[in-house]
């Protein structure tokens, strides 16, 4: 509803049941917040026209910081590093939940196969 209220999008909600307060019950501990993802590629085209439209002084990058278990960063840094889909997967169903890869191939438990790859 938000976004079609301040025209980021086109689509009005209320004719296709998008409702906001499917997001509101009181089970929920902090209110809903607002994404907006753009394709990585395209990524300085909209800060270059957000920069132009509403000026230098109103525009500002934020990051965002993350603690990620041992098996999510090591898909991640396997993602980045161009390793494929099904060889990260494989690799991190051998890892132990929350252990470092380090701490797994000194681990006795850790499958051999792990530890060959590893090596």
């Amino acid at each position: 509803m938000l976004a079609w209220v301040i025209r980021i999008t086109e689509v009005d909600p209320i004719p296709f049941a998008l409702l906001f307060e499917r997001f509101l019950n009181p089970a929920r501990i902090s209110m809903p917040d607002f994404d907006i993802d753009f394709e990585d590629t395209l990524r300085e085209k909209v800060i270059e026209y957000v920069r132009e439209k509403y000026g230098e002084k109103k525009v500002s990058s934020i990051g965002t910081y993350m603690q990620l278990a041992p098996k999510a960063a090591f898909k991640d840094v396997a993602r980045v590093m161009g390793v494929p889909f099904e060889k990260s997967n494989q690799i991190s169903s051998l890892m132990p939940d929350k252990m470092s890869l380090l701490d797994a191939i000194s681990s006795p438990d850790t499958p051999e196969e792990l530890k060959s790859i590893y090596e």
